[in-house]
């Protein structure tokens, strides 16, 4: 799992390739003898076919204009930091309860299994004292496993709650 910290530093290096994208604005295509097409912001050389495109941005922002000044203050990337951040933090707190909720199902059907065989064992017990016996020695070793993995799921149950809580606090955060 990545740190914060690298997650930061991913982010803030995307932000400015983003920026410095764009201020590149590809204007022609060129066509070489082989057939590879490539965009450049300078003429073709003359061994390859040109084509000079006309740029219109997306953002409304005229191709002659410069790069877009920073902002004033950091707090807008800051802002945008702690937005990403938060984002990260849900998607995490939603992933933990996801896995606290697979180790339960898990749990779950291991329990059945358990369970499963022990009623076979059961159903081998013979029609005597020492059947009746074997029998009830089975039962009670079928009530310790069923509260064996009542307890285990009742502390997951617990967790869950408690980041269900944790998630609901930080998607009502700002």
């Amino acid at each position: 799992m990545k740190t914060g910290v690298t997650v930061l530093a991913q982010q803030a290096a995307m932000l400015v390739l983003t920026v410095a994208a764009g201020t590149c604005w590809a204007q022609y295509k060129c066509t070489g003898t082989d057939g590879r097409v490539s965009f450049q912001q300078l003429p073709c050389p003359a061994s390859a076919s040109t084509q000079k495109l006309t740029i219109k941005p997306a953002a409304g922002v005229p191709a002659d204009a410069g790069p877009a000044a920073p902002p004033a203050s950091g707090t807008s990337e800051m802002q945008w930091v702690r937005s990403m951040e938060r984002e990260r933090k849900i998607k995490e707190q939603q992933q933990r309860i996801a896995e606290t909720q697979a180790t339960i199902d898990r749990r779950n059907r291991q329990m059945q299994q358990e369970m499963a065989t022990i009623r076979d064992q059961k159903a081998m017990a013979k029609n005597n004292l020492a059947g009746a016996t074997w029998e009830q020695s089975l039962s009670t070793e079928m009530q310790a496993v069923a509260a064996k993995y009542q307890a285990l799921n009742e502390a997951d149950q617990a967790r869950i709650k408690q980041m269900q809580t944790e998630l609901e606090q930080m998607q009502r955060a700002p």
